[in-house]
């Protein structure tokens, strides 16, 4: 449980708890060992009709494949991964994908850390920020949750409260003296102190409780604690199964919140047609989550089990699903990634700039690229100046 003593940081705790595993590393201190991933499902089965060559060969026809180890988030905003697995949209391109889920960032920046996989889905703004500061080159190379015009924004995340708890969602200083269960070292622990302090409510009039956001359905319905901040799939099923459920907030501009496949920075430079079959896959991947929902929710079903279709359909809705690098994606991450020096949180000569978290000229390329700009055809042009953000 959070204490008042850190009130002053609280807006930025998330961030630092994300790259803690990573620090740790750092710093001399032997951080615990990540998770077991769990094994992604197969991809459906290939057509056993269609033995054309052509099939087996990645784009370019060299004929070669290059084989990698990836882990992502075990949620609704890897989705765009699922859906590049299932359809083969890496293996088209000569990538073949050994995916694997673990539930939290800090864990998949833990993982990529000690060699267990080359590549993970993490934040840019929670994840990688402090391990660079402390010397861990890790850097963000493929989008695949963002909104590329605006600067902070929060889709996924919602505040709710038992319909007895007292709260009044015209009134954010009706939170005070609440019990509100969040998940501390991830979007849900940022999410929620950017609220409150957006709102003026000091970390110290309210009781944070630690909880995994699987289990926040439960402890809302029986008031185990008056509010949760969960993320998706969880916010859809709490307001689709409870429908008396008071929406504090969902979604806002409580920071950015923007999804990568990262990885080492070595790594990443030592193949560079890796990282371009990885961003062409999430390219497709992702217009095809944003124009069949109801068919990547029912894909992303199988990395989350236990979720009813509607559900599934809704948490889609849910999210931003925009690979494109922008002026507001890269002030988003660096204002988040700043803040952390300026509360004395992270120790760095200097700001951030783009390169000490994310190398996305690759990205920029590709997406400037004529053959490619059908996969942007239904998302709205990328703002020139980061004054035309949202």
């Amino acid at each position: 449980m959070l204490t008042a003593s850190i009130k002053r940081y609280a807006p930025l705790l998330s961030v630092l708890s994300s790259g803690l595993l990573l620090l740790g590393c750092a710093s001399g201190e032997t951080p615990g060992a990540a998770p077991e991933p769990s094994a992604a499902p197969p991809p459906a089965a290939e057509d056993p009709q269609d033995d054309s060559s052509e099939a087996e060969q990645p784009a370019g026809g060299s004929g070669e494949r290059n084989e990698i180890e990836m882990i992502v988030p075990a949620n609704f905003g890897s989705a765009a991964n699922y859906v590049a697995l299932e359809y083969g949209y890496w293996s088209d391109r000569g990538l073949d994908v050994a995916l694997s889920t673990l539930d939290t960032g800090s864990e998949i920046s833990a993982a990529v850390r000690a060699g267990e996989a080359e590549f993970g889905g993490i934040s840019l703004a929670s994840s990688i920020p402090p391990a660079s500061a402390a010397g861990i080159p890790v850097r963000g190379v493929a989008l695949y949750m963002n909104d590329a015009t605006f600067v902070n924004k929060v889709s996924r995340m919602a505040l709710l409260a038992h319909p007895n708890s007292g709260v009044d969602p015209e009134d954010p200083a009706t939170l005070r003296g609440k019990s509100i269960g969040l998940t501390e070292g991830s979007t849900s622990e940022r999410y929620t102190l950017l609220y409150l302090e957006a709102n003026g409510i000091g970390v110290d009039e309210v009781e944070l409780v630690n909880l995994p956001v699987p289990d926040m359905p439960v402890s809302l319905q029986q008031q185990l604690t008056d509010v949760v901040a969960p993320w998706e799939p969880f916010t859809s099923q709490i307001l689709l199964e409870q429908e008396d459920t008071i929406v504090v907030e969902r979604g806002g501009t409580y920071g950015a919140d923007i999804l990568a496949i990262s990885g080492l920075e070595e790594t990443v430079v030592q193949r560079p047609e890796v990282v371009e079959a990885l961003i062409l896959g999430l390219f497709e991947a992702t217009q095809d989550v944003r124009q069949d929902p109801a068919g990547a929710a029912e894909i992303a079903s199988t990395y989350v089990p236990g979720i009813e279709p509607d559900v599934a359909t809704s948490a889609i809705e849910n999210h931003d699903y925009d690979p494109r690098v922008s002026v507001c994606t890269v002030e988003g991450v660096l204002q988040a990634a700043n803040e952390l020096i300026e509360f004395g949180t992270v120790e760095k000569d200097g700001e951030f700039v783009e390169e000490d978290i994310m190398l996305l000229d690759t990205v920029r390329e590709l997406q400037e690229d004529p053959e490619n700009q059908q996969y942007f055809e239904d998302l709205p042009p990328l703002p020139e100046t980061v004054d035309d953000c949202n």
